[in-house]
């Protein structure tokens, strides 16, 4: 939609503008036995972080405890490395909170190609003004695609990267490790009226990939424009029918586009506490009254204006 891709440029921008100056990578390697410091009396211990074959594809697996999201936040990547030797993200999932008892956290499996994988840590941390964002990986994975089946195994380092203590490092990973990151934001995922916009961030000096984070409400404004539209672009007298199972509420947007198209019905199907339910707007209708001092109105009111009808009905 023009609205949402519009809306979307325009938050990335003001998040990129707000953001504030994040600290610089720790240099301790991922793996077994990780103990992650972040705070002076709270330490998250991680006992496993791998890439691991599952059914239907592959994933980051993370065995952890002592997590309080309350404090600091965590998510767990999956990277692909592509043929630059940089690394670029193929699925997340965020770290919930937990006790002493060891967690077990797997992002969702997807179908990948053979090829060269690590799973990564993202800690981020506030005080005051100041973020913090650490990274922890799981060291190198060859994937190898067979069929509907997958080996996943440790890459060995060769003599010389033994020497120099790991794998090579391309010059985009040194630079990221060494770089005080200035974070940015860019649109990963556009919202739809079912799920929230996605934005990556990332360090505008370096590139490094740094998190990826929902806006939230995102998606209600994707409703709402698309009903907008839809009311917009309808033929004349046309029924337009709005479904949701999600959203009960109009803004202002939809009934200003309503008044401008006189000769427009709209039957919204909703579902309301587990039941569907559908309301009828007649064509020419003043909304101007429905609206409540913040420019909203539920599609319960509606209903008890205009009268609802359980199920969905055809138009």
């Amino acid at each position: 939609m023009r609205k949402g891709k519009k809306a979307g440029r325009c938050l990335c921008a003001i998040l990129a503008a707000a953001a504030m100056a994040v600290g610089v990578p720790e240099d301790v390697p991922g793996g077994i036995g990780l103990t992650m410091k972040v705070e002076a009396a709270q330490v998250m211990q991680v006992s496993e972080l791998a890439v691991t074959a599952l059914p239907g594809g592959i994933s980051a697996r993370c065995v952890y405890q002592e997590l309080d999201s309350a404090l600091y936040s965590m998510q767990l990547y999956l990277e692909q490395m592509d043929q630059s030797g940089s690394f670029v993200p193929a699925a997340y999932r965020e770290l919930p909170s937990t006790s002493d008892v060891e967690t077990a956290i797997e992002t969702a499996p997807i179908e990948a190609e053979s090829g060269i994988y690590r799973a990564v840590l993202l800690m981020r941390s506030s005080s005051g003004e100041q973020t913090t964002v650490r990274f922890r990986d799981s060291g190198l994975y060859n994937v190898v695609k067979a069929g509907d089946q997958y080996e996943v195994s440790p890459r060995r380092e060769t003599e010389e990267q033994q020497i120099h203590g790991g794998w090579e490092e391309s010059e985009n990973d040194r630079e990221a490790f060494l770089c005080m990151h200035s974070p940015a934001y860019s649109l990963y995922k556009e919202a739809t009226p079912q799920s929230d916009a996605v934005l990556e961030e990332h360090c505008e000096r370096c590139g490094q990939h740094m998190s990826y984070q929902e806006v939230p409400n995102s998606a209600y404004v994707s409703f709402l424009d698309e009903a907008a539209e839809r009311i917009q672009d309808a033929g004349w007298g046309e029924q337009v029918v709005i479904s949701t199972d999600r959203w009960i509420s109009f803004d202002r947007r939809v009934f200003d586009r309503l008044a401008e198209r006189e000769d427009v019905s709209v039957l919204v199907e909703y579902r309301y506490e587990g039941s569907d339910f559908a309301v009828l707007l007649p064509a020419g209708t003043n909304m101007e009254e429905v609206l409540d001092e913040n420019g909203f109105c539920g599609f319960r009111y509606l209903a008890s204006l205009f009268g609802d009808y359980q199920g969905k009905i055809d138009g």
